[in-house]
């Protein structure tokens, strides 16, 4: 009883800041969360996925066999995008730190993830609208290819464009200006963005390798923050 009344007796305004800081602290690892999340509920079915020129009746096949997986899967990328987002905040907010005042460059980057997260509630959503309509029986192979090419348009060439925006921005930051990773880790997110911008998203083999590296990388780049943001608060 005298434990839960010290504790009634603690001001709001204290608990608060507590609840605050402990968030504050932890917030960096939201791109890690993301990457996570994402990449579990992409490999519940995307290894099934055909190829882009596969015929109506491969597609069809592919929503009828996997319905069940890419509902469960896309959930769990949906939900990832929100800590993207947030982790978008994040770094807009660390790159502003170590770029002079006005550089556009951390606005960049954010919109980029905006993007990302915009492109990937679009795929994730068109692609567990396939799966719904399968389990329905109410989908047809001409209809199968629609869905099937609006949520590769928005998956892969979209989500390339908006990958670019966040890797160019970080990795020209870090290698002119000792930016949010160390200088050969900004001429990976460099290389990264660049390829993006290629051909080689249109090779589906290629486009999710770069697109794993990119995910990996963004796990890589949360815990990076996580760990420089702890070791300031210890040194202070």
């Amino acid at each position: 009883m005298v434990g839960i009344a010290s504790c009634l007796r603690v001001p709001p305004a204290r608990v608060y800041a507590h609840a605050v800081e402990r968030v504050d602290r932890w917030a960096p690892l939201s791109g890690l969360v993301f990457a996570v999340l994402f990449g579990v509920g992409s490999g519940i079915w995307v290894f099934e996925q055909p190829a882009r020129a596969a015929d109506d009746q491969e597609v069809l096949s592919f929503f009828q066999d996997t319905s069940d997986q890419i509902l469960v899967g896309g959930t769990i990328s949906l939900l990832s995008l929100v800590f993207l987002v947030w982790f978008g905040a994040l770094l807009r907010e660390r790159l502003q730190t170590v770029l002079p005042a006005g550089h556009g460059v951390a606005l960049v980057a954010f919109a980029g993830t905006l993007l990302m997260a915009a492109v990937g509630l679009a795929a994730e959503t068109i692609n567990m609208a396939a799966a719904l309509s399968s389990e329905d029986g109410q989908l047809t192979g001409a209809a199968a290819q629609i869905y099937f090419d609006l949520t590769y348009a928005f998956g892969a060439h979209a989500a390339a464009i908006a990958m670019a925006m966040v890797a160019l921005p970080i990795g020209v930051s870090s290698i002119r200006a000792g930016g949010v990773v160390p200088q050969p880790a900004g001429w990976v997110a460099v290389a990264l963005g660049l390829a993006m911008l290629t051909p080689a998203i249109l090779n589906r083999s290629a486009f999710l390798i770069l697109y794993t590296v990119a995910v990996l990388l963004t796990g890589a780049l949360s815990f990076h923050l996580w760990r420089s943001i702890r070791a300031r608060a210890d040194r202070g």
